[in-house]
């Protein structure tokens, strides 16, 4: 339920609006509207809205009361995919338009004449929310929207309800700006030891917006992400709890949440059935299957004291044992060379015919048939066995492009070594 801080959302558009800018305004409503359409296209948004998120949306847009015009500016189009109907009633126009204006030129108090150009109109919006009232009434709006969103969730579960969880409706870096979006918000805000942050990254998901690559990049993204936390702790509707804490100290954690969302543990009907701290302490303490990590792991300790947990001695009742795969962030380091300068990698005679296969469209296809489940593996059983024709066809054409691109690239890197030389001779004379 991320939509409310997605970029280009609720957010960035009241932002924009504050400003006034003319041109970021105009903007900030065309890429909020985009959003609005990439959204509500998804599975999730239709199942869970019944079909009516953009509806909801426009209905919040029109709400806004925004000047809207036929209009144009240099960065009008943004986003905005032309079909080939409308390129081509877009240069009938610009035809009929030099053709009415022939060879006039319009004479203002200048220094050159203008020539008048045809200029194709789109949708063109503005508004500005210049002073508290204005604010307030935004703020107003934003909370009709999101309460029929939450309508819309109520009413496709039926009954009466008097809370709605959802997940990550609010950035942990800025919470307390979010919930200012509902009528009445709590949140708890989880964190993890970044010793096995740190870890999980490097070895497992090898997630680009985490930077595990060395541990002084690592900490230095941790401590800046985190810094927001000596605010956040301060607002009474939000409780920061570790991930830890919920395995380690379950009982407790219990009550915390107890009191601070004001349930009562009658609301707890299914206990230890969805998380269960025995079950999840194998997912702890994972740094200390990585033994080879111990120098970057006593730097994390060392630098960020303050977010590591504080286990209780013996708790780990797990031997601790090296995986035997490839780090994914190592996987990854292999990889990026050949997306900077398309140099593959000696990975051996075997794995080059794999990887040749990999890179056909059923190679995907058969990638992605083992990850998937139920309607999504089947149809890449079937895109596997269809498009298995092409195999020859594909290897031959990724052959020669990879050719090609190699002898453009040489080329390119010639010619910045040429221009790095010229500049230092330049330099030196």
């Amino acid at each position: 339920f991320t939509f409310l801080h997605e970029t280009d959302g609720i957010a960035d558009l009241e932002y924009a609006l504050k400003e006034g800018h003319r041109l970021k305004v105009d903007l900030a409503v065309k890429r909020f509207i985009r959003l609005v359409e990439n959204l509500s296209a998804q599975p999730e948004y239709k199942q869970i809205f019944h079909g009516n998120f953009k509806q909801h949306a426009y209905n919040f847009i029109a709400s806004l009361n925004l000047v809207k015009w036929n209009g144009n500016h240099r960065h009008g189009f943004e986003g905005h995919i032309l079909k080939p109907g409308e390129k081509f009633r877009i240069n009938t126009a610009e035809g009929l338009f030099r053709t009415l204006v022939g060879n006039s030129k319009y004479d203002l108090y200048e220094p050159d004449a203008c020539q008048p150009s045809y200029t194709p109109y789109i949708d063109m919006y503005y508004g500005f929310l210049y002073d508290k009232t204005t604010q307030a009434d935004f703020i107003n709006k934003v909370i009709a929207f999101t309460s029929g969103l939450i309508r819309e969730i109520i009413s496709g579960i039926g009954g009466d309800f008097e809370y709605v969880l959802t997940d990550q409706a609010f950035p942990p870096t800025a919470p307390n700006h979010y919930m200012r979006y509902f009528s009445e918000s709590k949140t708890i805000l989880i964190d993890r030891d970044p010793r096995d942050l740190y870890v999980i990254n490097k070895h497992d998901w090898g997630a680009r917006f985490i930077p595990s690559y060395t541990v002084d990049l690592f900490i230095q993204w941790y401590k800046l992400s985190r810094i927001s936390q000596k605010q956040v702790k301060e607002n009474a509707d939000v409780l920061v709890l570790p991930f830890e804490s919920f395995i380690y100290e379950y009982e407790n954690d219990l009550n915390k949440i107890y009191t601070f969302t004001g349930l009562s543990c009658e609301y707890h009907t299914e206990k230890l059935t969805r998380f269960n701290p025995e079950i999840s302490i194998k997912n702890t303490q994972v740094y200390k299957k990585y033994p080879e990590l111990a120098a970057d792991i006593e730097k994390i300790e060392q630098e960020l004291t303050g977010y590591c947990y504080n286990f209780p001695e013996n708790s780990y009742p797990f031997s601790p044992h090296l995986k035997k795969h490839i780090a994914t962030q190592d996987i990854l380091a292999m990889v990026d060379p050949v997306q900077a300068g398309y140099a593959i990698p000696h990975i051996g005679f075997t794995k080059y015919f794999t990887f040749l296969y990999n890179m056909t469209t059923s190679g995907k296809a058969a990638y992605w048939y083992r990850k998937r489940k139920g309607i999504g593996k089947a149809r890449s059983s079937l895109k596997c066995i269809v498009t298995a024709i092409f195999i020859p066809v594909e290897i031959v054409a990724f052959l020669v492009s990879l050719c090609v691109s190699r002898l453009i690239h040489n080329q390119e890197q010639k010619q910045r070594l040429h221009d790095k030389n010229s500049r230092l001779k330049d330099y030196h004379k």
